[in-house]
Formats: structure tokens, sequence, C-alpha cells
């Protein structure tokens, strides 16, 4: 059978680029199970433990609210802490010039 050896073109922003840490973890993972090791796989959305009953009734009771958050975060948690900003720095922030996001390096 002839093979087609056709040139491959990467984009250069992903020539050299590591296996993702979540792929990784998956590959380790699968290797200690074929290995006869106990693996809980939490990263993946499969863990072996049932929903706690408090989780399910949550969801039950918030399910309709399916939109996204707004962008600069919850109004009631900005109202937070520009109180706790006032509190404790002496801070007057009023809650419209808070925005909630998180360090995406980790």
């Amino acid at each position: 059978m002839k093979q087609n050896h056709l040139p491959v073109n990467l984009n250069l922003n992903v020539r050299g680029l590591e296996t993702s840490a979540t792929l990784r973890i998956n590959e380790i993972s699968n290797r200690l199970v074929s290995e006869g090791k106990r693996v809980y796989k939490f990263g993946l959305g499969q863990s072996p433990f049932p929903v706690p009953e408090t989780v399910v009734e949550a969801l039950r009771q918030n399910a309709h609210q399916k939109d996204y958050l707004p962008v600069k975060g919850l109004y009631k948690l900005r109202q937070a802490v520009a109180d706790f900003n006032f509190r404790h720095q002496g801070i007057v922030t009023d809650p419209e010039d808070v925005l909630i996001g998180r360090d995406q390096r980790n």
C-alpha cells in the first residue's frame, strides 16, 4: 500500500507545545490503572462518590438560573467587597467600580 507523505505545516503558535496538564494527568492515571492501582479521577468529571443531597437540592432550587453572570460579577458580591474595603481599609468604593475575577495562572 502506497502512503502519501504530505508536508505538515503547523502554525508557529502551536509548534513545540507540551501536552496539557489535564491530558498528562489522564495519561498518568490510565497508566496507573493498567498497573493495577486504584485511581479516583476527579479532573475529568468522573467522581466515584455520590453527589451530596444538599448539592442536589441546591441545583434543583437554582436550575432555572441558566443565564451567564454579569461580566463584572454578582452585584451582591461587589457590594460586599466595597463594604469590606470600607470597614477594613477605610476605602470608599462604589460596587460599580468593583470587578470580580479570578487568577488565570492556576
